[in-house]
């Protein structure tokens, strides 16, 4: 589980050392009613994916879990 969003960026690098492109891939909110949001994922590497929210977002404000 990785939380992201610092009010400057749109796109974060999630390293989850799995090895591995065959994964499931969940981005929520962390604050109010902790909605599933879609947003647009990228397996960069086998280690690696870039999450798109599509827009500058608040502080810690998404929690991005990663299973595989």
């Amino acid at each position: 589980m990785f939380t992201i969003g610092n009010g400057v960026d749109s796109i974060y690098l999630v390293q989850h050392i799995l090895a591995s492109r065959d994964l499931y891939v969940s981005v929520r909110e962390n604050f109010n009613d902790f909605s599933i949001v879609q947003v647009g994922v990228d397996y960069a590497d086998l280690n690696h994916v870039d999450i798109d929210m599509g827009e500058v977002i608040d502080a810690d404000s998404y929690v991005v879990t990663i299973i595989g």
